[in-house]
């Protein structure tokens, strides 16, 4: 609660949020979404062709990446797009 204080936020309003439980449920889909894609930390960049069926064709990239390798990553997707 001390952090969501010192965050400006309406403690009453994040107290009745976080008693319902609205929000863990979402948070565990979010990573079950990240480990299929194998992410692992922010920022991270994944790239899929059109037309691209699985998570098993896509490219991605974490951390601080050259704007360069983005771009060639973008490029292989325009490509390969079916």
């Amino acid at each position: 609660m001390r952090m969501a204080q010192q965050a400006g936020l309406d403690t009453v309003a994040f107290a009745d949020c976080k008693g319902r439980g609205l929000v863990a449920p979402l948070i565990l889909s979010d990573i079950e979404t990240a480990a299929k894609f194998g992410i692992r930390g922010t920022p991270t960049f994944v790239v899929l062709a059109e037309g691209a069926k699985s998570a098993d064709e896509a490219q991605g990239a974490s951390g601080n990446i050259a704007m360069s390798q983005l771009i060639a990553m973008i490029a292989k997707a325009r490509a390969s797009a079916k």
